[in-house]
């Protein structure tokens, strides 16, 4: 057993690796955790309240299955595939008699972030020992260039290792007023993925970093973790932060879409495609449409601008994809899974986990996050594992016989 959980220490450590490993390799490195997990399941941890949130946080995957099981369609089916994340970390979480807690699961973060650090400083070093390649369709200001080449070369998109930033910057700074040791270090990697976001640029991420963290100030604030100092040093950080959002150049395309073509402004993109995704919606709202229907529909409504000549775009909204994918019930599934996690945040005061969750709900907002492999492992690996210790917190507090959720 002590073998087993060795090994199994190990694959979570590959897991918070995933930023670093190549994506084609993820799928083989969860498989091998997933068929190690089963050897860990705990019979008693099969609980009602348990098997409720194993199957809410799982339903997605549920309902890629179905729609894929009545179209037969091999895009579907593709879908299914990548949505597996869905149900296989909350069943080997939930369920699991040896999950990491306290500072081992402190170190793992930590590795995390770690990694995060190593992505930013080891890309940028490389594609400037490089070169930035140009390529065509894509505007010639250097954030743009930047934000592609970082795309190919990592095969993640910039809102992906943005969110993945944020949440690395939430773990760098958990509980920084009460650390002296290495404080310097950790504000020194702080900055680093600051100015790694920066250039990344995703706007959103961007802002949702600074509402997530008025959120976990005032938290801490509240809870009395933290001194005045502290908050006031944490919103000088804020300020700096925030005046860097609107210089970033691509903020000013907030302020300047009203006047620029449509194949020039992102604002004015989004625009048009949410208007067309809002269309799409009121059709199909009832119970949802496949998405081969979805994304003939949304390419029809878009017309031929030059920029949607060049790609094709899905409705940059999880809320909407949702609703036009599943229909009102997939809707509420989604708004549930935020809304049980959010309360079980609050209700164990972990502010890193309702920070996480914020970011999250802010960048749905604007991105498809849980479209990709790469959000769909990310969110259910940390969501699953932060309401494990919510649910562990609440066992050991109370009786069985009184709890719910």
């Amino acid at each position: 057993m002590l073998a087993i959980k060795k090994i199994s220490f190990f694959l979570w450590i590959l897991l918070m690796c995933i930023p670093l490993i190549p994506q084609n390799w993820v799928s083989f490195i969860i498989i091998a955790w997933g068929v190690l997990g089963l050897t860990m399941l705990e019979k008693n941890h099969f609980t009602p309240i348990r098997i409720f949130y194993f199957l809410l946080l799982a339903s997605p995957f549920f309902f890629y299955l179905m729609q894929a099981m009545i179209t037969g369609e091999s895009q579907d089916w593709f879908l299914v595939e990548k949505a597996n994340s869905y149900w296989v970390f909350p069943f080997l979480i939930l369920f699991s008699h040896s999950m990491p807690s306290g500072n081992q699961m402190k170190r793992l973060l930590l590795i995390f972030s770690i990694n995060m650090l190593i992505v930013a400083i080891g890309s940028s070093l490389f594609l400037l020992v490089k070169g930035l390649s140009v390529f065509p369709h894509i505007p010639a200001d250097f954030i743009s260039i930047y934000r592609e080449n970082i795309n190919r070369l990592l095969h993640i998109h910039p809102s992906y290792l943005s969110i993945m930033s944020a949440f690395a910057i939430f773990i760098l700074l958990d509980d920084i007023s009460i650390i002296n040791k290495r404080l310097f270090i950790r504000i020194t990697a702080v900055l680093i993925l600051l100015v790694f976001m920066f250039f990344l640029s995703a706007r959103l991420v961007w802002a949702a970093l600074i509402i997530s963290s008025i959120w976990a100030i005032v938290n801490l604030f509240l809870l009395k973790k933290t001194a005045w100092k502290f908050v006031i040093a944490s919103s000088i950080l804020l300020g700096l932060i925030s005046i860097a959002f609107i210089f970033n150049p691509r903020s000013h395309e907030l302020f300047s879409f009203r006047e620029d073509a449509a194949h020039e402004n992102s604002v004015t993109v989004r625009s048009i495609i949410y208007s067309c995704s809002f269309k799409s919606a009121e059709r199909h709202f009832g119970l949802g449409a496949p998405s081969q229907i979805i994304q003939k529909e949304l390419s029809d409504c878009y017309g031929d601008t030059p920029v949607f000549r060049l790609h094709q775009f899905n409705t940059h909204n999880q809320y909407l994809d949702f609703l036009i994918s599943f229909g009102i019930f997939g809707f509420m599934v989604l708004i549930g899974i935020f809304g049980f996690s959010f309360y079980h945040a609050i209700h164990s005061k972990q502010i890193i986990y309702s920070s996480f969750l914020l970011l999250f709900l802010i960048c749905l907002a604007g991105e498809n996050m849980l479209s990709r492999q790469a959000g769909i492992v990310f969110f259910s690996l940390f969501n699953s594992w932060f309401l494990a210790l919510s649910l562990n917190e609440s066992s050991n507090r109370k009786p069985r016989s009184k709890q719910f959720v």
